[in-house]
């Protein structure tokens, strides 16, 4: 009982320091996410990604009628298709074959960061996604991928083909940084340090008087 109203009065006495400086709180969470805001849309170089969408097959692609009805191993099969794609995007063997067609700057060392798959559930469909700084060259990239993977896993995986679905057009929106995001976070860091600041001060202060009270009293 003793601890759960010392907690109590911890916490309302954080809210009695803090009531008078809530201006001081706020303003500082502002300032610090209209900084994160700032820093984001203009100081941090953005980046673009452009999207192609591709369908794996071991049926003899897309034009293929499908069974009335999918069993489970259908799904297996079909998720295992696409994490084998998927898992070949980030071979050395297609970067140097996408790089003859295309310039992806920053060399193999960061090829496996920026292009990468996504597949939707229990689909043959999957997406690739291609990052870079300069738009159009994400786009060039990404088709450049389209131009040479289907026959790199069909040489590879027996029995499946790749089709492309959709080419990527130039991004015309940044992918990354998200301003709001970096904007949230900087007021959430300003709240929480301006928060501990104010209730650190009160407490100084308090073992102060306390303490010249204390020496008052000794006299």
């Amino acid at each position: 009982m003793d601890e759960k109203k010392s907690i109590k009065l911890d916490f309302w006495k954080c809210i009695e320091y803090l009531r008078p400086k809530a201006a001081v709180v706020i303003c500082l969470t502002v300032l610090l996410a209209l900084g994160g805001f700032l820093t984001a849309r203009f100081l941090i170089p953005p980046t673009y990604r452009a999207e192609l969408l591709l369908y794996a097959s071991n049926s003899g692609g897309p034009g293929v009628a499908e069974p009335a009805t999918l069993t489970a191993s259908d799904l297996a099969a079909s998720k295992s298709l696409v994490d084998t794609c998927a898992a070949l995007l980030d071979s050395r063997t297609l970067y140097e074959e996408v790089a003859r067609l295309s310039d992806p700057d920053g060399g193999y060392k960061s090829w496996h960061r920026r292009v990468t798959a996504a597949s939707a559930e229990g689909s043959e469909v999957f997406r690739v996604y291609v990052t870079d700084r300069d738009p159009t060259r994400a786009a060039a990239i990404a088709n450049a991928v389209a131009e040479v993977f289907p026959g790199y896993v069909s040489g590879i995986a027996e029995g499946c083909s790749l089709h492309v679905v959709d080419r990527a057009t130039v991004p015309e929106e940044r992918y990354a940084p998200s301003s709001a995001k970096y904007a949230a976070l900087a007021g959430l860091l300003g709240a929480a340090l301006s928060c501990a600041w104010v209730v650190m001060s009160g407490l100084a202060a308090e073992l102060r008087g306390s303490a010249a009270c204390a020496a008052y009293k000794g006299r």
